[in-house]
């Protein structure tokens, strides 16, 4: 298994976001982001399996939470 980083330009979004995917028994952690880790400098992410992430960037644009690019992927 594999995480990712799904950046989000907001702590706002990434606290709706991370509701939105507990709702969809996806665990969600809200991850601080520095400028240089996303080509827009989105500030904050979740932090999910990178499993789940097609099914997590669905669940965040019909919760209507812009979600940027996926920033990392590294083994558990």
């Amino acid at each position: 298994m594999y995480n990712c980083i799904i950046a989000l330009s907001s702590m706002t979004y990434a606290i709706k976001g991370e509701k939105a995917l507990l709702a969809y028994d996806i665990s969600a952690k809200i991850v601080r982001l520095t400028a240089d880790q996303t080509e827009r400098g989105c500030a904050y992410g979740l932090q999910i399996l990178c499993y789940y992430a097609h099914q997590a960037y669905g669940i965040l644009a019909n919760a209507g939470i812009p979600a940027g690019e996926l920033v990392q992927e590294w083994k558990v």
